[in-house]
């Protein structure tokens, strides 16, 4: 992680974007961490999946319908 941080200096992880009382939203829902993992996906300038399932399919989807859109 640390050459990817050296490399990325503005890489950010789910825990430091929001404070505590804002993550607790995410933290009470059954699906809460998933959430947030999609939506920074969705706003992120790079994504990078880490393993080839559904929700990377999915981000995958709506990045370049929004890519061709534009």
């Amino acid at each position: 992680m640390a050459s990817m941080a050296a490399a990325y200096p503005n890489l950010v992880r789910k825990e430091t974007l929001l404070g505590p009382s804002d993550l607790m939203f995410f933290r009470t829902t059954p699906l809460g961490w998933q959430r947030l993992d999609y939506l920074v996906s969705l706003e992120s300038d790079i994504f990078v999946p880490t393993y080839d399932g559904n929700m990377a399919k999915v981000v995958e989807g709506h990045r370049s319908d929004n890519f061709f859109c534009n």
